[in-house]
């Protein structure tokens, strides 16, 4: 039912989803742009070296194989497990050099998560509202009022959420590896459920930090004093629920992969961005035994079931 309220909510702003883009591919342009012409110029011979040994186009081969279901899959899993010892030969040979773009991709990647932290506590700020009285503000209108509370939510962000995700992506890197030699073709679906696990349980702690900020005015001290408490009170709640939805979030954008050759991902990735902030609020909402509304003529009363 959570899941049909977001899709409810995100109906009735439906043209939110076209400023979200905009802003969206602004943002990977600029990111882009910048690692073009910093990044890639520095690690271009590593890349190509990397290139040679056939790993990239055996993934794409792989994930074909993959979603048509052919028997020669476990070939080139075995093709792919091969390239990636030659690949850890290369990368201890310019260890120097990758260490350095290490560094520069992790602040360009901070500063880009910087700039969508942003907008996404403009874009809960907005649901939050038409929740509540069922009023709608623009997007630019809405950073206008709140760039300064979006500012620290930004910061906040990196602060909290840039080492967990930086251990979490090493983590499934090093499991990658190893499972690769182990499990064979069963090592793919087995690290995508462990990541949709691990990620669930990250969503799941800091899922009341976001809505408490916004409601209590952009005010970091009372988000950080009482969303973990919140999160904890509601734990096993919350993560069942990031579980199904992540499963949801990555079943979409295969289907918009596969079928459409990425052209859906144009709408898919702005809704799916405005969606997970209403997610996010529903299940606070819900958990906090509070009323908001669906559309302009549904309020959902406390204490409903969802």
């Amino acid at each position: 039912m959570l899941l049909k309220h977001s899709l409810n909510i995100l109906g009735r702003n439906y043209n939110l989803i076209y400023k979200v883009l905009l802003y969206t591919v602004i943002v990977i342009l600029v990111f882009l742009a910048v690692v073009m012409l910093t990044l890639f110029p520095m690690s271009r011979p590593l890349i190509n070296s990397i290139n040679e040994t056939g790993i990239f186009e055996n993934i794409r081969v792989a994930f074909t194989q993959f979603i048509n279901m052919d028997v020669k899959y476990g070939d080139t899993i075995e093709l792919i497990n091969q390239n990636l010892d030659e690949c850890r030969v290369i990368i201890r040979a310019n260890r120097s050099r990758l260490n350095a773009t290490y560094v520069l991709f992790f602040i360009f990647v901070c500063a880009g998560k910087y700039a969508l932290s942003i907008l996404y506590y403009c874009i809960t700020d907005m649901m939050n509202t038409y929740m509540n009285s069922r009023m709608r503000v623009g997007l630019m209108t809405n950073m206008t009022i709140n760039i300064k509370n979006a500012a620290k939510y930004g910061l906040l962000s990196i602060l909290l959420f840039a080492p967990f995700d930086t251990l979490i992506v090493w983590l499934l890197y090093k499991l990658l590896g190893a499972s690769f030699g182990l499990l064979g073709v069963f090592a793919p679906p087995l690290i995508i459920i462990l990541a949709i696990s691990i990620w669930a349980g990250k969503y799941a702690l800091f899922a009341a930090l976001l809505p408490i900020m916004v409601n209590s005015k952009g005010s970091i001290k009372i988000a950080l004093q009482n969303a973990f408490k919140h999160s904890a009170a509601h734990f096993g709640d919350f993560y069942g629920r990031y579980w199904l939805w992540l499963l949801f979030i990555m079943t979409v954008i295969l289907v918009s992969t596969v079928f459409t050759y990425f052209v859906a991902l144009v709408i898919t990735i702005p809704s799916l961005i405005i969606l997970y902030r209403v997610f996010d609020l529903l299940l606070y909402y819900h958990s906090s035994d509070l009323s908001y509304h669906i559309d302009d003529r549904t309020i959902i009363e406390r204490r409903s079931q969802l």
